[in-house]
């Protein structure tokens, strides 16, 4: 993976048909915890799935027909280019043996407590290509919605805009657009997110929204002015979503009236 790009650790029992009713559960609320410490990355940022319970369904593997058994999920995002080692893990388990002599119940059933054990994991991360926002830009699958209330109107009147970022990847990480505006003075946007964690992919949208007021009259291309660069993973080169809207500004020039405002010996 790429440092910045998501990937999706699941922690799942695999127990086959014939052995689905000689198997339970020992302690394990006690067993995840150790595990989170034991085998969660330093280097990364987490998004927690939050199982709360553990469901169990079937699923075929090279023909054979097992239950799985879903423990604990993340999606983690590397902040940086060193690989990552998940180790070994081990799960007790109680597996539940004929008793050798009937009781006056009848069968009866000895417990006996065993080890399962996972297999080391190497994951190995990617240096982003060479750009002057390499550090600083968001990596992932990311589309541009748009808002705005109004795309004609006076200098000197104010406008709400909405630059909506959605898709795949670390939402949280997610920085605000770039603005080069001259003649459109922008105000520090209100800042919303929304995550969604499922199956194996982090997805959402951040919304910024922003209130303008142009000081200058005249037809502005949002795309000169607003901008959000980012690294798509699967296409392996970095990209740029850019605004789609126009403004037709009519009025006097607002510029001379902001000098004179603030002007001070």
């Amino acid at each position: 993976v790429f440092v910045g790009e998501g990937f999706t650790v699941t922690l799942a029992l695999y127990v086959s048909a014939s052995n689905r009713a000689k198997m339970g559960w020992h302690k394990i609320g006690e067993q995840l915890e150790g595990f989170i410490k034991k085998a969660k990355p330093s280097n990364v940022w987490e998004e927690n799935h939050n199982i709360s319970r553990i469901t169990s369904n079937t699923v075929e593997i090279n023909g054979k027909i097992y239950t799985q058994s879903v423990i604990f999920q993340a999606t983690y995002f590397p902040l940086n280019d060193e690989d990552i080692n998940f180790p070994s893990l081990d799960l007790k388990m109680v597996k539940y043996n004929r008793a050798k002599r009937l009781s006056f119940f009848g069968q009866n059933y000895e417990e006996e407590l065993i080890t399962l054990s996972s297999k080391p994991k190497l994951v190995k991360v990617i240096p982003l290509p060479d750009h002057p926002l390499k550090d600083n830009v968001a990596v992932g699958d990311y589309q541009l919605d748009e808002k705005i209330n109004k795309t004609n109107l006076n200098t000197g009147e104010s406008f709400q805009y909405e630059f909506i970022i959605s898709g795949e990847g670390n939402i949280s990480a997610i920085s605000k657009p770039n603005i080069l505006s001259e003649n459109i003075d922008f105000y520090p946007p209100d800042i919303q997110q929304n995550i969604r964690r499922s199956d194996n992919f982090v997805t959402g949208r951040k919304t910024f929204r922003y209130y303008g007021i142009p000081n200058e009259p005249g037809n502005y291309e949002l795309s000169d002015d607003i901008f959000w660069i980012y690294f798509d993973p699967y296409r392996e080169k970095y990209d740029t979503l850019r605004s789609d809207i126009s403004l037709a500004v009519g009025g006097e020039s607002k510029k001379n009236e902001y000098i004179s405002t603030n002007y001070t010996d």
